[in-house]
């Protein structure tokens, strides 16, 4: 879609650095820029006239927007942007790209939804795997000629297309693509503002700061009237055109009511400006873009219409009106316009009384409905109109966040929380599901308390005698505390729900006593671990579980070994061996801890060619049933099996995947993992560079770490990079600080 402007006006210098960077693309290579600049300065003029210019010398440009009031849509401003350029593509230029790369696209691009006809889709934690098949579209469509795309108002973007953004400018695309997006420095996500700084130090992005107009500059925009507007307006060029609109003859502003723009440091006169500028509309047309600001920015008339409660002719009709006042404009698309500037559009959406503004929302919802939209595309409206209690409400937030939980987590935790807020607190069950779903996406952005938050509430509501739900609430929520590194609390947590299980002998407590071993690991208290896996497979074998057996097992092997009980270690693990490899995968995926703690223990002790069969087998069985919990795990296990074992490009590949799962979930302890895998991998294959990069980093990062296992092995490997890079010297000394 194109950004569409008006009177274009200096900004030479500014549109003069974006030609280098152009040119690097043009040669091949990939580029990206950041337009940095306050609410008004011109950041979408100027990013309209480059993208003008880069149309008109051939190259193909595509643009988009975020929007402020719609930033739950998951991957909004990329689908903005590509969607109908991608409906109206020859399927034929698709065919090249693989079948799970089609799959992935066409959860990300409805245009495409039509090509996802792989049978299995990535894990969550596997959500990388869209970012790369975006990646790999991007490539293709600049294979004719330069691909330039340009986002708008990337600081509402939603969290998805942060995620997407971040692994864009990490890993470029390996074609000429250009990357062209404008924020505003005081508003973004801690996230963005995060993966565009880290892009900037790295050379990958080029920084354009905007500034104010000079007085020339601003006598060109406005004419005359800057004399009695420049100092009012701070040289800022919507501010400026905003305030020339509003002066009489002799060049006095009036003194109509202002319009609120809450969070926003506008001049007084120039919301007096906004305010007198909408007095000048019809009723019927206010009407209709009162319900536009509602229905979204883009907008079509018909959802206008809808929230208005207009009739459509009548929208038409205020479409014409608005279009010839400005107030809106045409984009490519048809039937489908935009406002001229986002603060006017947050002018008519905050100046609209509160009450019928909950009626539009309401009646955008059912519109949608009743076209058969998604529940994402419908929760939008329900979150600002619903009623607490409202059963079908409640269904629609619930479905929205199933539906985007696999790719947009953070957007599924957003609407998983609203349909809390209008949960009556007497459905129980159905709260503690929305808290167990909210948690399990908040873990996957990385936000560990507030996901252990939405457990302990969960836990504080379960009835006292629901012993297997609380055990496994209590079960997950010392998974949480553990990634927070308060595995003191986990343990404590743990044997206390088991203390007060009434049946000690049963599938639950195993699971208790086998996750108490598993986090003795961590606190280095193995004979405790010993004794507790050895109750568990004691329980697990007078129950006749096998697979419960064989994950207790496992267990006890790794704490023998610890332990330096040899034989009885080798003797478990041949145990553990014939029961998981007696299991079918339906079920096998019913306790995937087996075969994941059984090879993980094998890598431990040496068995290599077992361990790359068990993690190989689970991690299929997990992505064919989409859990996704023991992913990193299984990661870490097999790519440390597959570099002993000679396959270096393997390891390689899988542990790149790894590092971009473990980046996206913010779990450090799992990202010190796989880079330090990654690093001994790129050793082995002879890329010191990578080696040693991938090495300091996890060094680095470990250094915030509670000391362990972590930072020991960090050091030491850094220190292996160090050696064959030639400093031994420093590769001494950090082994003597550190390790």
């Amino acid at each position: 879609m194109a950004l569409l402007t008006r009177q274009f006006v200096g900004r030479a210098e500014e549109l003069g650095s974006f030609e280098p960077v152009l040119a690097e693309v043009d040669r091949g290579g990939a580029a990206a820029i950041e337009l940095r600049g306050e609410p008004g300065i011109g950041k979408s003029r100027l990013l309209a006239e480059f993208a003008d210019r880069a149309d008109t010398r051939g190259r193909l440009v595509l643009a988009g927007s975020a929007s402020e009031l719609e930033r739950e849509l998951p991957f909004a401003v990329f689908v903005d942007a590509l969607d109908e350029y991608l409906r109206g593509l020859d399927p034929s230029r698709l065919q090249h790209l693989d079948e799970d790369v089609l799959t992935e696209l066409a959860h990300v691009f409805p245009s495409l939804s039509r090509l996802a006809t792989a049978h299995v889709v990535a894990l969550q934690h596997e959500r990388y795997r869209a970012h790369r098949a975006v990646r790999a579209l991007f490539e293709l469509l600049a294979r004719t000629r330069p691909l330039v795309l340009v986002l708008d108002d990337f600081h509402w973007a939603d969290s998805a297309s942060i995620e997407l953004l971040g692994a864009l400018l990490r890993r470029p695309p390996a074609a000429p693509v250009l990357i062209a997006l404008a924020v505003r420095p005081r508003q973004m996500p801690e996230r963005l503002a995060a993966a565009l700084e880290r892009a900037h130090r790295a050379a990958e992005l080029m920084r354009v700061e905007l500034g104010a107009l000079t007085p020339v500059e601003a006598r060109e925009l406005v004419g005359e009237k800057v004399d009695v507007l420049f100092e009012e307006s701070g040289g800022n060029p919507f501010y400026l055109e905003q305030l020339s609109r509003s002066l009489s003859g002799d060049g006095a502003s009036s003194g109509s009511p202002e319009v609120a723009l809450t969070g926003i440091d506008v001049p007084s006169a120039v919301a007096a400006s906004l305010s007198e500028e909408l007095a000048l509309l019809s009723d019927g047309a206010r009407r209709v873009l009162e319900g536009a600001a509602v229905a979204g920015d883009p907008f079509e008339p018909e959802l206008a219409a809808a929230a208005a409660d207009a009739s459509e002719a009548e929208a038409m009709d205020a479409v014409d009106e608005l279009l010839q006042l400005d107030l809106v404009r045409n984009t490519d698309v048809p039937r489908r316009f935009r406002f001229r500037h986002p603060l006017v559009r947050r002018a008519v959406y905050e100046a609209t009384p509160g009450g019928w503004r909950l009626g539009a929302h309401e009646r955008c919802a059912q519109a949608l409905a009743t076209r058969g939209a998604t529940a994402a595309a419908r929760a939008h409206h329900v979150q600002r109109s619903a009623r607490e209690g409202d059963a079908d409400a409640v269904a629609v937030l619930h479905e929205a966040g199933e539906e985007a939980v696999r790719l947009a987590p953070a957007s599924a935790a957003q609407w998983f929380a609203d349909a809390l807020r209008l949960l009556p607190h007497t459905a129980v069950e159905e709260r503690i599901e929305l808290l167990r779903a909210r948690s399990g996406a908040l873990t996957a952005v990385g936000r560990f308390a507030d996901s252990h938050d939405a457990l302990v509430e969960a836990l504080a509501i379960a009835p006292e005698n629901s012993h297997a739900l609380r055990a496994k609430l209590a079960r997950a929520c010392a998974a949480v505390e553990s990634l927070l590194g308060r595995h003191e609390q986990a343990g404590a947590r743990l044997a206390g729900v088991l203390e007060r299980l009434p049946d000690q002998g049963s599938p639950e407590a195993v699971r208790l006593m086998t996750e108490l071993a598993v986090n003795l690991v961590w606190r280095a208290r193995y004979e405790e671990m010993h004794e507790w896996a050895e109750r568990a497979v004691t329980v697990a074998r007078r129950l006749e579980d096998a697979p419960l057996t064989a994950a207790a097992l496992a267990v006890s092997v790794l704490a023998d070994s610890m332990m330096g009980a040899a034989e009885r270690a080798e003797a478990n693990r041949q145990e553990a061996t014939a029961i998981v490899d007696s299991l079918s995968d339906d079920e096998l995926a019913e306790h995937l801890e087996a075969p994941t703690r059984l090879a993980g223990t094998e890598l431990y002790v040496g068995r290599y060619a077992d361990g790359d069969r068990h993690a190989a087998r689970a991690l299929a069985v997990a992505r064919a049933t989409g859990q996704g919990e023991l992913l990193l795990v299984l990661v870490a296990t097999l790519g440390g099996v597959w570099r002993l074992r000679g396959k270096l490009a393997e390891a390689g590949e899988l542990l790149d995947g790894g590092i971009e799962a473990a980046r996206l979930l913010g779990n450090t302890h799992a990202l010190v993992w796989t880079l330090l895998g990654r690093s001994a991998a790129a050793l082995h294959a002879g890329d010191v560079e990578l080696a040693l990069s991938a090495a300091q980093e996890a060094f680095d990062l470990s250094r915030d770490l509670d000391e362990g296992f972590h930072s020991a092995e960090a050091a030491v490997d850094l220190a292996r990079a160090l050696l064959e890079t030639g400093e031994a010297q420093r590769a001494v000394e950090l082994l003597l600080g550190s390790a």
